[in-house]
């Protein structure tokens, strides 16, 4: 049957790039892109109404070469089958975050609990972290920059204490391996309380370093899921500076693999939330 030739082709390709330098240069790392997009692709074409189905249509949502890979290597024998225990867990760890202000129908609590219970649903053992920052953070002054700026090992007491909150932000961030984050946009951007979030936890030396070739995020091999609810404002639009700004600012630590959810024009169509809530549903069913 086809499947056992097409088998026998990706673990040729997942021995191939698993060698040392095959990530290293300029073709491993463009392959790697291209073969990511291809084996989601070709997955999406195999039937799931099966009981013993290789993988379901929600699931070709994770499934890339890494994890592929993983399945060869630590399984031998399994080649391209589907298992709980097998498949590594996107989930150990939510982190979850919410920034609107409404503390009472909000559309992105709605939908962020939602996906949380989801994914708590799917991995029974995860543990979620739940971070309400709808009252405000602090935002950056000179003590914190002096701060943050200084070396650890010579920081006084009282910079430390000044780096407390953020640092703790920071950890919750680094032990999350699922991010979720809800927010609407205000004024074509996010919330304050979500800005000095950002501004909290993008600290060099902590979730991004800088090198001769620019930044580099240190935060890799985490999910983010974004839920962003609108009245007027569509989400990737020209006027849009509260997606594109979250798309930008998680690639820059490192995340970059970032599923947004869009509820957005609700003043303009009330029925956009359903359709938000269902693609809610599905992502993480």
């Amino acid at each position: 049957m086809a499947a056992g030739y097409l088998q026998e082709v990706l673990k040729f390709f997942a021995r191939l790039l698993t060698k040392p330098t095959a990530r290293e240069d300029r073709f491993g790392r463009a392959f790697t892109r291209v073969w990511d997009g291809y084996l989601n692709r070709l997955c999406s074409k195999v039937e799931d109404n099966r009981k013993d189905r290789l993988f379901t249509k929600t699931d070709l949502v994770a499934v890339n070469f890494n994890t592929y890979l993983e399945i060869v290597n630590n399984r031998p024998g399994t080649g391209f089958t589907r298992s709980e225990k097998t498949m590594s867990s996107p989930s150990k760890t939510i982190l979850q975050i919410d920034a609107s202000a409404r503390k009472s129908g909000s559309v992105t609590r709605e939908l962020s609990g939602k996906l949380v219970e989801r994914l708590q649903h799917r991995y029974p053992e995860a543990k979620v972290v739940s971070r309400d920052i709808s009252q405000g953070l602090p935002f950056l002054d000179e003590d914190w920059i002096g701060a943050s700026f200084t070396d650890p090992e010579q920081r006084s007491e009282t910079q430390r204490k000044t780096l407390a909150l953020s640092d703790t932000l920071v950890a919750e961030l680094k032990a999350a391996d699922t991010i979720v984050i809800g927010t609407p946009i205000y004024n074509f951007s996010i919330p304050a309380a979500l800005k000095a979030w950002v501004d909290l936890i993008a600290r060099a030396r902590e979730t991004f370093k800088y090198t001769e070739d620019g930044p580099v995020g240190l935060l890799e091999d985490k999910k983010a899921y974004v839920i962003v609810a609108s009245g007027g404002t569509k989400v990737g639009s020209d006027i849009d500076y509260a997606a594109t700004y979250l798309k930008h600012v998680l690639g820059f630590v490192g995340i970059t693999d970032v599923s947004f959810i869009a509820a957005d024009q609700l003043m303009v169509d009330p029925s956009r939330r359903d359709a938000a809530l269902t693609r809610t549903l599905e992502i993480a069913a």
